[in-house]
């Protein structure tokens, strides 16, 4: 795995197989039947390859090249990990990726009913401070002291595309109600459940290169 919450999906797997997380931050804590490796999945230096056959991504590569975990600012990180994923799996090797779906970003997250706001899908781009109250908070650090974040929304077509450009054949793409995180704290109950929150794609590296 690279990058994803050891509290949640890592930890399921983890009761009855071991994982190998790869992960720019250090490990704080030891856990049962996950091995960590601490490695910058964007680097050019990054060696692995030919590792596994099957490699699980949640919630991660949206983060990829933007400063917020010691890492450099890209602005074509997730292009350069996306690669290196590729090199890790071996031939037929399985990519499992999690994400929060990208029509999210349109909508005002504190509202009670969909209200959309100025966002355009195709180009929006942002440095900020903070999390929303429903996700993580402030971890009790003044805003002025956080590390600043550089977002950009990815159309689904352009991380649709980005696998294709690494190398990747796509073998499934879906689009779910469920949200990975509470994105609309104050949404009516009766709305819930009527737009994609979440997006999984499997994709496979080929036997043979394209």
């Amino acid at each position: 795995d690279i990058g994803s919450r050891v509290d949640g999906f890592i930890a399921h797997l983890a009761v009855f197989r071991v994982v190998e997380v790869l992960d720019i931050r250090a490990q704080v804590s030891h856990v049962p039947n996950i091995t960590f490796r601490q490695a910058d999945i964007t680097a050019e230096s990054f060696s692995l390859e030919n590792h596994c056959d099957s490699l699980s991504c949640l919630h991660a590569i949206e983060h990829f090249g933007l400063g917020r975990y010691g890492d450099p600012i890209d602005a074509l990180g997730h292009r350069r990990g996306l690669s290196n994923i590729l090199k890790c799996l071996k031939p037929g090797g399985i990519l499992h990726i999690l994400e929060d779906h990208p029509i999210t970003w349109l909508f005002d997250l504190n509202a009670e009913t969909y209200v959309l706001n100025d966002i355009n899908y195709f180009a929006h781009r942002e440095p900020s401070r903070g999390w929303p109250s429903s996700y993580i908070g402030t971890l009790d650090i003044p805003l002025e002291a956080q590390t600043v974040k550089h977002e950009r929304l990815w159309p689904i077509a352009s991380i649709f595309q980005a696998l294709r450009q690494a190398g990747m054949e796509i073998d499934d793409l879906g689009e779910h109600a469920e949200p990975y995180w509470d994105a609309f704290p104050n949404l009516r109950a009766e709305l819930r459940g009527k737009m994609p929150m979440t997006f999984s794609l499997q994709a496979h590296r080929p036997n043979k290169p394209r």
